[in-house]
């Protein structure tokens, strides 16, 4: 694809109007970010949260409305025929460029009109995110004109937005920098606040002339925060690069685990650890391979006309040629263009024999595809600088000349494109089934020197096949036979704003759970705690005695950090990295608490109920002691301590096990032995804790007859803490 290529091509007429109101969305004021936590100390405007973590997107721009339930008021207006909306058509970030023509679908575009044809009308949509959205300040709709159906742009957008769905406030208008004049085109009306907000939801006044009919496709907000990308195991569990596994809870997640170790399947090499979105960076992809490449990030950002400003939702990657062939025009000289071009062709990567040149953030659509695809892919242009031409400057395909540039140039280029996508795949959870020609999706005649065989240009050329080879290589090699997550902690743990899935849905991430980061010893050693983060445990950090650093992203209303020290806004001591536990223990002369040391950690076995903390705490011989429950939350002194609570006598960390309390509430019930019995199915994993109290009839496994000993407890046939 060469550089100056329009973006986007539905036709002829109105390619140039679609490729410049859709690249310049939301970009008419340029207006600082607001300010976000530095790992390193402060705070910094420049928008990426300074810390290298596997799997992350960061900082970067969320589509917080994504699949949002939303409800359409008219005003003196109706629904044109066949154009009513079917409820999800606004916020599926499902970008149409289809024109409909007579007695066809229209694709995706919401139709409206006066009642009468004459009175000015106006349309309200209103989208419940489904959550507190923080930091958003971005709006975008999108509108379509064309003389052929009769519809028009509209008068006036205005945007709102609220908390509670009731008082909703006025943010602003959008505008847009497309020549909305020029006819089949569509534009996206954007506003970009100076001062971000928290809203869960957000509205669009649209206003319109009487004579037209409105044509709106995909209204919605978006807001900048750590963004991590995450894959389902196919259950509700989720994962990302960084070892983090999340559980979906309704509109949100909750962060349940901490992955160490490669799943299985994986393959032999690991992926790579760093951001591929964080700016101005050096880092190699393919470590380990026999193709290892060095990508430089030079991006380009909010103010250039080919900087989109819309969410990505990655599906594809696409793949060009470049279409010039001068010596010159090599990876790091189509970035400049990129930086320095009035077009409005953007794309995320530029690739040569050399290095690999990353120009757009994948988060960011680029308008690199010419269709809609533009809206779901990461788009690559593989440079073809020194290939050999004719006097004529007419490519050749064959020759001495072309197979020395194809030997000694091109086929490292195709081997550094192969990496990079491999690592993009393997990043977003795609197989290779996702990576397309930019012929795919326009039937553009691109990327030509890959679709060359024979002097003809088919889909299966020579160059084609061989670099699917190297991708389908570099993806087994990083993935196994399965493209499973291949963890690669390195001990810094970033809990994001939001996780997005392949689907580009979108979830806050709001908790974590009381044994998320349990006994993770050296493994974890930097945690930043994101700001849509509303509730931690007191035993979340439980074991883990190698966390240095402790940090939580600005705009988090519920913690904070003084000190290195987590604390609530309400002051409670959440987590302090100082303070250290000993897994020694000194019980007084004569103590009869049966203590057993296991796998290196202290139990404690209750064998009876209703034993306060207090009357633990004083046959052991404590001189100071505290407790808090499996939950996480702080038990008092006369509080009877379930299984699972965590112990500190007089500086000693003991677990507690009470025989038949699975759940952790210190009573033997029905809720355990449901527990014991899906354990014993396989249906349920539990702590190391919650296993040693299942194990009621002295089996090593947890077996038919610890259930059904619990039920019979309970049922009062039978007495678990006989002697």
């Amino acid at each position: 694809m060469q550089f100056f290529d329009k973006a986007i091509t539905y036709t002829s007429k109105y390619a140039k109007g679609i490729a410049l109101l859709l690249c310049i969305v939301m970009i008419a004021v340029v207006l600082p970010l607001p300010a976000v936590y530095n790992t390193n100390g402060g705070s910094d405007a420049y928008p990426f949260v300074e810390t290298s973590v596997a799997g992350s997107n960061e900082d970067l721009m969320a589509a917080v409305y994504a699949y949002g339930e939303y409800d359409i008021k008219l005003r003196n207006a109706v629904y044109c025929e066949g154009g009513r909306d079917d409820g999800v058509m606004l916020t599926d970030r499902e970008y149409t460029f289809a024109k409909p023509t007579d007695g066809s679908d229209p694709t995706g575009w919401v139709m409206i009109k006066s009642y009468d044809g004459e009175t000015d009308f106006r349309a309200t949509v209103t989208v419940d995110i489904g959550y507190l959205a923080k930091d958003v300040n971005r709006f975008y709709l999108r509108a379509y004109r064309s003389s052929e159906v009769g519809s028009e742009m509209p008068t006036r957008i205005r945007y709102y937005a609220s908390v509670d769905g009731e008082d909703f406030e006025l943010v602003g208008e959008g505008s847009t920098l497309t020549d909305v004049t020029a006819d089949n085109c569509a534009a996206v009306y954007g506003l970009k606040l100076k001062t971000a907000i928290t809203a869960r939801y957000v509205r669009a006044v649209i206003d319109c002339d009487g004579a037209y009919s409105l044509w709106i496709n995909e209204f919605g907000a978006a807001a900048y925060g750590n963004m991590f990308r995450a894959n389902s195991d196919g259950s509700r569990l989720l994962r990302d690069g960084q070892g983090l596994v999340y559980r979906i809870n309704g509109e949100s997640v909750e962060v349940v685990g901490y992955e160490t170790e490669k799943q299985s399947g994986a393959g032999e090499l690991t992926p790579s650890s760093v951001s591929f979105d964080e700016n101005e960076i050096r880092y190699t992809l393919g470590k380990g391979s026999d193709n290892e490449v060095q990508v430089i990030s030079s991006f380009i950002g909010d103010g250039r006309p080919n900087f989109s400003g819309v969410p990505n939702k990655i599906e594809y990657i696409v793949i060009h040629n470049t279409g010039t062939t001068e010596e010159i025009t090599d990876a790091a000289r189509y970035n400049l263009r990129m930086h320095t071009t009035d077009g409005e062709t953007g794309w995320h990567y530029t690739v040569d024999d050399s290095r690999i040149y990353h120009s757009l953030a994948d988060s960011v659509v680029g308008f690199h595809a010419g269709s809609s695809h533009n809206y779901c892919s990461i788009g690559i242009e593989i440079c073809v600088n020194g290939a050999p031409t004719k006097s004529s400057n007419n490519f050749i395909f064959s020759g001495d000349k072309y197979d020395e540039w194809v030997e000694t140039r091109f086929r490292k280029s195709l081997k550094n494109a192969a990496v990079l996508v491999a690592e993009l795949l393997t990043r977003y959870g795609l197989s290779t089934d996702a990576v397309i020609q930019h012929y795919d999706v326009t039937e553009k005649n691109c990327p030509l020197w890959m679709r060359e065989k024979d002097g003809k240009f088919v889909y299966e050329g020579t160059l084609w096949l061989e670099f699917m080879g190297y991708v389908e290589e570099y993806y087994e090699l990083l993935n196994g036979e399965s493209p499973v997550s291949a963890v690669n902690p390195n001990g810094r743990v970033v809990i994001p704003d939001y996780v997005t899935l392949s689907d580009g849905e979108v979830y806050p991430v709001t908790s974590i759970a009381p044994d998320a980061f349990v006994d993770k010893g050296e493994r974890l050693t930097q945690i930043t705690v994101g700001k849509m983060i509303e509730s931690i445990p007191l035993s979340c950090f439980d074991g883990s005695d190698f966390i240095e650093r402790i940090g939580v992203v600005d705009g988090n209303t519920s913690y904070k950090v003084e000190n290195n020290r987590l604390l609530s806004v309400g002051n409670e001591l959440i987590f302090d990295p100082e303070a250290a536990v000993s897994s020694e223990i000194d019980p007084k002369d004569g103590c009869t608490l049966d203590i057993r040391k296991l796998d290196g950690r202290n139990y404690v076995f209750c064998l009876g109920e209703n034993y306060t903390l207090s009357e633990i705490a004083s046959e052991y011989g404590a001189d100071s002691y505290s407790g808090v429950s499996m939950y996480g939350e702080r038990i008092a002194e006369s509080d009877v301590p379930g299984t699972g609570a965590v112990l500190n006598f007089d500086g000693a960390r003991l677990y507690l096990v009470l025989i038949g309390d699975a759940d952790g509430n210190a009573v033997v019930d029905q809720y355990d032995y449901i527990l014991v019995k899906r354990s014993y199915l396989g249906t349920f994993s539990p702590l190391a804790r919650q296993a040693l109290a299942m194990k009621v009839s002295g089996s090593d496994e947890i077996s038919v007859y610890d259930y059904l000993l619990i039920r019979r407890h309970f049922l009062g046939t039978y007495d678990l803490f006989k002697k």
